[in-house]
């Protein structure tokens, strides 16, 4: 046999990585996890370490977008092997200062319309007062910016998404080595869905989807009033929880008071059925046990 030669450092990882997960701020839910074009969201990468020993220990992160090829979306795809593109703080700061000289525009040019239907003098004060806010909302911007990128931690990353499509937000920890270390994990890699799309198609999927719950929740209520007054054998318990479904039904196709008032009378009902039930081992006092009204009853000290 050829000789063997035996290394003081391992060649490659020989310890699995860290449990790790990737949360969005604001919470984007799902199932789409959708998120509007022209928005940034901070992404933060949660590292489940064993004990604290393994918490202080230094680590590089870095954080990628990964775009799914929209021919491939639907089918089984490894994304482990899919080219990721770094996440960049001037992306976040380009969509932001985008944004910032959209509104300008269109303040700008709803002043301009309010002058040509009243040309006074204060019309014109009107404009520069816009331009003043346009300046200002740029100095807002970027000391906002600014004090992001001095104090997001380094397991956080603002991401922006520059078209629509299907991505996964991909969050990496490595170890800093250094070279001698005997001990060497494998990074960390968390991964989050995000599903870019223009507001507007969010805004129409957002009325769709509320104009479909509310047609099911009526075909709902319409089964159990047909179930309370058809079905005889009904016992109590289920015909209650029939009757206490198909008033939340009811209610969450209400306005915004109605559902407001809805939960009112449940947090009053189950208040008042708590105050209903004595604790055990402690008698109820009042006028018809003692005789007399309560303000009467002398401690053994008063008498």
């Amino acid at each position: 046999p050829g000789a063997v030669t035996l290394r003081e450092v391992p060649a490659t990882a020989n310890y699995p990585p860290f449990a790790s997960t990737v949360t969005p701020t604001p919470n984007l839910s799902g199932p789409l996890f959708d998120a509007a074009l022209g928005t940034d969201h901070l992404f933060t990468m949660q590292i489940d370490f064993p004990n604290v020993i393994a918490a202080l220990g230094r680590y590089n992160f870095h954080w990628e977008r990964v775009r799914i090829p929209d021919e491939q979306i639907g089918t089984p795809v490894d994304i482990d092997k899919l080219q990721g593109e770094e996440a960049t703080n001037w992306e976040v700061a380009s969509v932001r200062f985008g944004r910032a000289t959209r509104y300008a525009k269109e303040d700008i040019a709803a002043t301009i319309a309010d002058m040509q239907t009243d040309l006074r003098d204060v019309g014109v004060g009107a404009l520069n007062l816009v331009g003043a806010n346009a300046i200002l909302r740029y100095v807002g911007e970027g000391f906002k910016f600014a004090l992001e990128s001095l104090t997001t931690p380094l397991n956080a990353k603002h991401i922006a998404f520059p078209s629509a499509g299907l991505y996964m937000v991909r969050g990496i920890m490595a170890p800093a080595l250094e070279g001698d270390e005997a001990v060497v994990r494998v990074p960390s890699v968390a991964y989050f869905p995000v599903l870019a799309r223009e507001p507007e198609e969010m805004a129409k999927g957002g009325v769709t989807a509320e104009l479909d719950r509310r047609s099911k929740a009526k075909q709902r209520i319409a089964e159990i009033e047909k179930a309370l007054s058809e079905d005889k054998t009904l016992q109590d318990e289920d015909r209650k929880a029939l009757i206490k479904e198909r008033d939340g039904l009811k209610a969450s196709l209400g306005s915004l008071t109605e559902i407001i008032e809805s939960h009112k009378k449940g947090y009053r009902a189950a208040h008042c059925g708590h105050q209903g039930r004595q604790r055990p081992g402690r008698p109820r006092i009042d006028s018809e046990t003692t005789g007399g009204p309560r303000e009467n009853l002398r401690s053994p000290q008063e008498t």
